[in-house]
This record gives C-alpha cells, structure tokens and sequence, in this order.
C-alpha cells in the first residue's frame, strides 16, 4: 500500500510539473561575438576547393555574427556550401542574403552568417539609394537574441575612389532611419580613401572605438577598410573594444597563403546587452 501511495503521490507530482511554465533565467547580462569580414571575390571558385572553403569556415565559426561583404555568385550556391560545411562542424549556421546589387556590371551580395542557437531573424531590407549615392546601398538585418532582445546591424561595401560619397550619404540618412544597433562593413575609410579620425563627427550616435594597430589589411599596407561601430545610449556596449582577427596560422594550417583567403582580415568585437 505505501508503494502505491508513492507512485500515486509521484505521477501527480508529475503532472503539475508539466502544468507549470518554465521560468527561463535571464542572465544579467547576454553577450554575442560579431564580425565583419571583406572575403574578397567570395564566389564558386573559392568554395569548390574544400580546403579553402573550410578554412574559411574555421574562421567565421568564431563569431556568433559576421557581417560579409563580396559575395560574387550568380547561382547563389557559395553560401549553401559554407553552410553545409559550418553544420558539419557542429557550428548552427543560417545566413541571410541582401540581392545582388551594384550599379556597375559586377553585381555583390551582403551576408548576415549567425549562430541561430544565439539570434533568430526577424526581418531584413536594403536600403534605399538617393541618387544612386552608393555603389551598393546598405543592407540591414534584425534579429531576436537567445534571450528575446532586439538587435540590428547595418552592413555596407562602398567604391574605394566614391568612399566619401557614401560615407556622407549614408551620416545623413541614418539621421531620419530607425538608427540600427551596429555598424559594419568595408567602409574603405582609411589612407587615402577617407580620413577615418572623421567617422566620429560624421556618426556621433556611434562609439568607434578603433582596434589597435588600425590596420585590417593582409598586404603590406597599413589601413582599417573595415569598421565596426555600436550605437550609443542603448543598453548594448562593447565589452572590449574591436580586435583584427589575423587568421595567418589558420591559413598556414591548411597550406595557403594568406591573401588566398582574403586581402582583408576580419574585425571583430564581443557586444552585451544589460538587463535592468
């Protein structure tokens, strides 16, 4: 009788268990990796060489966001390869594609690659393109993170010899847009493009913090192309400011030399979200 009693008092025990919702504990704090990363000509002929394509792989793996620009693929199937080989090494790829945009002939594609088991999308856009100020025009994408904050993050490619141009168009239009959370891209803002000391006074909603040395180039110039920048007055901050991942030993591993991968190396920072 006592251990029907038990087993009686234990399958109701049970069954108000089930009844019970789950109370998810949100962390103080909710910190995500992101970068932004130029791999130069990103097309077929760079993912069919499993070699290459898996080191590429190896280093966006590393991020939970990485901003891409130079996607150069009419059929659209190098990111389906990079994705099949990131779920092959156990990272839980998706990726979201802007169209293939660019007023010249060569057309590009701006990717949004992300960890879903750390931001679900919500939704994207292109942005629009006054007077055709942009080679390409900026491509933003929203997300949910793991703990139901919004994030967005805007990317962009300009035209070296038009980099400010669109540097300027773009100050003064994110002053009437919903201000995205993050700024990426290859802005091509430094050296002779652009004074990159400007970025500042062009976004001052924005905190640029410059990773040290400011350079992002694989080749034997000193510049920082690529920019990331976080949105001020909100509850995201940068727990350190950007870093330059140089991926040369990832490149020496699997027996390439380092601007096979990309004449740009990736820039990266890890941003969190303060719960009140």
């Amino acid at each position: 009788m006592k251990r029907l009693a038990f087993l009686i008092s234990l399958t109701l025990f049970l069954a108000e268990c089930k009844k019970a919702p789950i109370q998810r504990v949100v962390p103080k704090e909710e910190c995500i990796k992101v970068a932004t990363f130029n791999i130069q000509i990103f097309g077929k002929k760079k993912v069919q060489n499993s070699n290459l394509r898996t080191a590429i792989a190896e280093i966006v793996s590393r991020f939970d966001l990485t901003a891409i620009q130079e996607l150069r693929d009419k059929s659209r199937k190098t990111m389906k390869k990079l994705k099949e080989t990131l779920l092959s090494r156990g990272f839980p790829a998706a990726y979201v594609a802007s169209d293939r945009v660019g007023i010249s002939r060569v057309k590009e594609q701006m990717v949004f690659l992300f960890n879903r088991e750390k931001l679900r999308l919500r939704k994207d856009r292109l942005w629009s393109n006054p007077g055709n100020s942009y080679s390409r025009p900026p491509y933003e994408a929203f997300f949910f993170t793991k703990y139901n904050h919004t994030f967005s993050a805007l990317t962009i490619h300009t035209r070296p010899s038009e980099a400010e141009t669109e540097i300027r168009t773009l100050s003064e239009q994110i002053k009437v847009e919903n201000k995205p959370d993050l700024l990426t891209g290859d802005w091509n803002a430094d050296c002779s493009y652009f004074n990159r000391n400007l970025l500042p006074q062009f976004f001052p909603d924005y905190d640029w913090s410059f990773p040290n040395p400011p350079d992002s180039t694989v080749g034997k110039t000193t510049c920082l192309y690529d920019q990331l920048a976080l949105k001020k007055r909100s509850r995201w901050y940068f727990r350190k400011k950007p870093r330059v991942f140089r991926f040369d030993w990832i490149a020496d591993k699997y027996g390439f030399a380092r601007k096979k991968i990309s004449d740009h190396y990736p820039v990266y920072a890890t941003v969190c979200y303060i719960n009140s």
